[in-house]
């Protein structure tokens, strides 16, 4: 489970203001992290990395929901964005041994499957909440830099 962030723990620094979001990012991200999943027994490892997006998701997901702070939304993402860059590159990587994974997954990693889909749905669903409070708060320094290091950090994988 993902540490919970306050807006006392917000890095605040001077960053230009923020263009428009780029929904496509989102999708980027959650294409890359659907096409490489897996883990459990013989797949412990891309179990592990699969369950992680799952629970980084969640989290996100959960706290986006329950949040209508400017400062407590880039706190929240500010979090998601270092779990991402830990993450992404296991997918990628997971995504290059095992492509076949994106359509059939082995057997024994269903359920992580499963309970992926899941938090990848409530992950789409609590994108509009976050762009739309970022698109409202664009004077709002912290979530703006949260935003674009979210954007870099997808543009990066």
């Amino acid at each position: 489970m993902a540490p919970t962030v306050t807006s006392d723990s917000v890095p605040r620094r001077q960053e230009p203001r923020m263009r428009k979001s780029h929904p496509i990012l989102s999708a980027l991200a959650l294409t890359i992290l659907v096409a490489g999943c897996g883990g459990g027994g013989e797949f412990a490892q891309e179990k592990t990395v699969i369950d992680s997006a799952t629970a980084s998701m969640d989290t996100f997901s959960e706290a986006v929901e329950g949040t209508d702070s400017p400062d407590v939304l880039a706190g929240i993402m500010n979090t998601f964005t270092e779990e991402l860059a830990v993450i992404l590159p296991q997918m990628k990587e997971i995504s290059t041994v095992h492509p076949e994974w994106e359509t059939d997954p082995p057997e024994e990693l269903a359920d992580s499957f499963e309970k992926f889909a899941a938090a990848n749905e409530a992950f789409k669903t609590s994108m509009p909440k976050m762009m739309q409070m970022a698109g409202q708060n664009q004077d709002n320094e912290a979530l703006t830099a949260a935003m674009e290091n979210f954007q870099a950090t997808l543009m990066g994988m």
